[in-house]
């Protein structure tokens, strides 16, 4: 719709032009309203993070995780988690790393945490985002 003082476009709604100032006549017909239209997307797909830049909103690529670093992180540093905050699990790193570092000088919550690291290694296939590991 038009502004009848300034010929500018002027906001559906809108009481005001925002250019002049002027009042706005209402319009005898309803505008009519886009439709939306929704796609379904995979389960796996997550939104990409983005970035601010001088030039405007920019993503930032992700690549998937390695399995073999996922493993020998598994191997290395199991008991504390380590693997699970790279493949950005964190709720289950978070898990084993409290469990180990508050009832760990109990043996078998130590044995339990090792058998939980040591199913994990072989079953887990996808990262925290359901990326599948390269």
């Amino acid at each position: 719709m038009k502004c009848e003082y300034c010929d500018n476009e002027v906001p559906a709604g809108a009481k005001h032009c925002p250019s002049c100032g002027g009042p706005v006549k209402p319009s005898a017909a309803p505008q009519p309203q886009p439709q939306q239209v929704f796609t379904q997307q995979p389960a796996y797909a997550q939104p990409q993070p983005q970035f601010y830049a001088p030039g405007g909103v920019q993503q930032i690529p992700y690549t998937p995780k390695s399995r073999v670093a996922y493993i020998i992180l598994a191997l290395l540093f199991g008991a504390l988690g380590i693997h699970n905050f790279y493949a950005g699990r964190v709720g289950c790193g978070i898990a084993q790393l409290l469990i180990t570092l508050f009832i760990g000088w109990l043996i078998l919550p130590l044995l339990a945490v090792g058998l939980w690291v040591f199913i994990e290694m072989l079953a887990v296939t996808t990262d925290g985002r359901g990326v599948r590991f390269q």
